[in-house]
């Protein structure tokens, strides 16, 4: 079992509940908000977003690409150099004229990534473009970056890649404004966004629809995660998690909207909306869950808002779950159980009466003594 400091109004309750050996979690106040209409909720929280939709491309302003692979180690189809001579890129590296590429079309033709940059230290910016129909293999990515620092991805557009966007020993890089659609139902088991073994990255402002899992943080440190759109659909397998942290530390997560089936019809042994196994001082706060499901704050159970695993001193606070059904008092507190709350009732006073008898005797032995 273990322990979370649990604050409601300005009462602190010490309460010992079975987290999956979690401990010392700081949650503070998170709000059901009741009774609300599926319409009525999008419309108060669309707003929180901050983002406008980004627009598709349109087919006639992209220059079609095949596949591409660009390593400054000269183990692709390009350096940087060399990139920097093709029409569709520009820039020279700086971090005051980095690299461009932009306004490109990229099919992956269900065989392969659709760009891939790996070994780099340039800056560089990969926007306005279109990457689609990667192969179903494990990284099979539309954009993937590996080894690689100083970078954003930024205002694309991804359809039917297993990973849309990946990451891979990087730092420094920004994930921004890109709209990601339609994987699960196509390529199986998919994922929006995959991060791996990555520091100091920003995923702001990104549109998720229709995966497996959303965003997926793999051994990842001092990362923002924020104002980001996650939903999900049920196409004939559950879908599992909307945010999946694995011993990920010290990282922020803020003002994203989990939407869809992640709860309704998450996995009953793994789906939750937001999931931390191994995990440490993160900072939860301010995320809206709009899926419906009522299960409340639990934090150790499949199919909850949180499901927090061997995860120690996180923050977690201000999370607001909108639903459109019959008030759900029970299990509110995170882990709360009864059973658990009057066994340790039972405990204490049994340790205070025998205190008291001890000290009843001892004091009775020295009176006795003195006559």
């Amino acid at each position: 079992m273990g322990r979370n400091l649990v604050f409601l109004s300005s009462i602190i309750f010490l309460i010992c509940f079975n987290s999956s050996n979690s401990k010392y979690n700081l949650v503070m106040i998170n709000d059901n908000l009741e009774n609300l209409k599926p319409d009525y909720e999008m419309d108060y929280i669309k707003p929180q977003l901050y983002y406008q939709k980004i627009p598709k491309p349109a087919s006639n302003g992209h220059v079609e690409l095949s596949p591409l692979v660009i390593d400054d180690y000269g183990g692709g189809n390009y350096t940087w150099e060399e990139a920097a001579n093709e029409t569709w890129c520009s820039g020279k590296g700086w971090a005051s004229e980095p690299y461009i590429i932009e306004n490109v079309l990229i099919d992956g033709e269900n065989a392969s990534d659709c760009i891939e940059i790996k070994n780099s230290n340039a800056s560089f910016i990969i926007r306005n473009c279109h990457f689609q129909n990667t192969d179903s293999s494990e990284w099979a990515s539309g954009v993937k970056l590996l080894n690689t620092f100083n970078g954003k991805v930024i205002d694309n557009n991804y359809t039917n890649a297993h990973n849309s966007i990946h990451l891979e020993l990087c730092k420094n890089i920004t994930i921004s404004n890109n709209d990601i659609l339609y994987t699960v139902n196509i390529t199986g088991f998919g994922r929006g966004i995959t991060i791996v073994d990555s520091s100091n990255l920003i995923i702001s402002s990104n549109e998720l629809n229709d995966h497996y899992d959303g965003i997926v943080l793999w051994e990842c440190h001092n990362n923002l995660i924020t104002h980001n759109f996650i939903s999900t659909r049920r196409f004939g397998h559950y879908p599992d998690t909307g945010l999946y942290l694995w011993r990920s530390n010290y990282s922020t997560v803020t003002f994203n909207t989990f939407a869809g089936d992640y709860a309704n019809f998450a996995d009953p042994f793994n789906g939750s909306i937001i999931n931390e196994d191994n995990c440490l001082g993160n900072v939860i706060v301010d995320n809206f869950n709009v899926t419906g499901q009522i299960s409340g704050l639990q934090m150790q159970n499949p199919g909850s808002w949180f499901q927090l695993t061997e995860s120690n001193y996180n923050y977690i606070s201000g999370n607001n779950l909108l639903k459109d059904k019959e008030p759900v008092r029970e299990n509110i507190i995170p882990g709360y159980n009864i059973t658990f709350f009057i066994g340790i009732l039972m405990f204490i006073s049994i340790i205070i009466m025998i205190k008291k008898l001890v000290y009843n005797r001892r004091f009775n032995k020295t009176d006795n003594l003195k006559n």
